[in-house]
């Protein structure tokens, strides 16, 4: 009678079992080959090769940090315009990933246009259980005051998250020109961190904190040196203008910031020379990176479940639950047969 019950149960359950299933694979399809914002008659772009880097890192990191690297090595994504990248990671995208330091920095190319699909894949295939530690946008001073610029990138990364399920820091980062060469400049992190939820009053607010220590800086490096004038006239720009501008240009976003991604910091630093290390793909970082690599308070962390995703889910379980004990019936039963079997053979004898 059990096993009868089993049986009904488990038929009951077979159409939610297979309609869950159906609805995963058809995400999973559309996570993958992008279909679900493509246009029909739109031919896929080429990818980046993104299979070899990927098959480059697992052959690497193992070797470099042991079989539990995924534990010990933050991945950033770098992503801007190949200038931007360039000045603040020199040989990123040439080589597409540099590593060093228990850090891996992986391109992530330019934001306008079409985002390139393979990238969600890539950080899949690296470490699906945490994708991404950290985000970190170079932007030149013309393009953060670009309102498409902004809205674009916010929108391609809002949809990154999504489609990884994962909520990274972001880190946007101001590469300052300047007429003179600042690579014998003493260098040091500049920026702020920002706190979880910022408001458009914090920004200001953090932003203002820098002006006095960056002119205190500033004039001793200048009094050292003619032309190390990166600080100096950082400072000069951000209390003229750069405060005001830099929170006219995140206010549309803030709420994105808060719902889906999270803005940690903000930085700023000149085109970096980069450490030369003779080997491809090492990376020695400078000291402008300290403040990314040494902020280990605030972490990626996974989306809430929607609750299409949890019935989903739930689904599948209920009927793993019911082959279980389906399992569990026919063993239960079959030992009972076997052992009624024994008491009439004995009786019989």
């Amino acid at each position: 009678m059990r096993g009868l019950v089993s049986w009904a149960g488990l038929l009951m359950f077979c159409p939610f079992f297979l309609w869950a299933w159906n609805r995963l694979s058809v995400d999973k399809a559309l996570s993958v080959t992008g279909a679900a914002d493509a246009d029909a008659g739109e031919q896929d772009t080429p990818p980046r090769h993104k299979v070899n880097i990927a098959a480059q890192l697992l052959d690497h990191l193992p070797n470099q940090y042991g079989y539990f690297w995924k534990r010990k090595v933050r991945l950033l994504l770098v992503v801007g315009e190949p200038e931007q990248i360039e000045a603040v990671a020199p040989g990123l995208s040439r080589q597409q990933w540099l590593e060093g330091q228990d850090t891996v920095l992986l391109c992530g190319g330019s934001l306008s246009g079409q985002w390139q699909s393979d990238v969600a894949e890539l950080l899949k295939t690296l470490r699906r259980s945490r994708p991404l530690d950290g985000i970190v946008w170079a932007l030149s001073e013309s393009q953060r005051n670009d309102v498409a610029v902004l809205s674009t990138g916010v929108r391609q990364l809002r949809d990154l998250g999504q489609a990884l399920r994962w909520q990274a820091p972001l880190y946007l980062w101001q590469v300052c020109s300047s007429q003179w060469d600042q690579a014998s400049r003493e260098a040091q992190p500049v920026g702020c961190l920002l706190p979880t939820k910022v408001t458009a009053e914090q920004i200001e607010a953090s932003l203002r904190e820098l002006v006095v220590p960056l002119r205190g800086r500033g004039i001793g490096q200048l009094t050292e040196h003619a032309h190390h004038d990166f600080l100096l006239r950082l400072s000069r720009d951000l209390e003229h203008s750069g405060i005001s501008q830099w929170r006219q240009a995140l206010a549309p976003f803030l709420a994105q910031f808060k719902r889906s991604l999270p803005l940690r910091g903000l930085l700023f630093s000149p085109t970096l020379s980069g450490i030369a290390t003779g080997t491809p793909n090492a990376w020695w970082p400078e000291a402008s990176w300290g403040a990314v690599l040494n902020d280990r308070q605030t972490r990626g962390r996974r989306f809430a479940w929607s609750w299409t995703h949890g019935a989903y889910v739930g689904a599948l379980c209920l009927a793993g639950l019911f082959a279980l004990a389906l399992l569990l019936s026919f063993t239960s039963n079959r030992s009972q047969i076997a052992t009624v079997e024994s008491a009439l053979a004995t009786l019989n004898a």
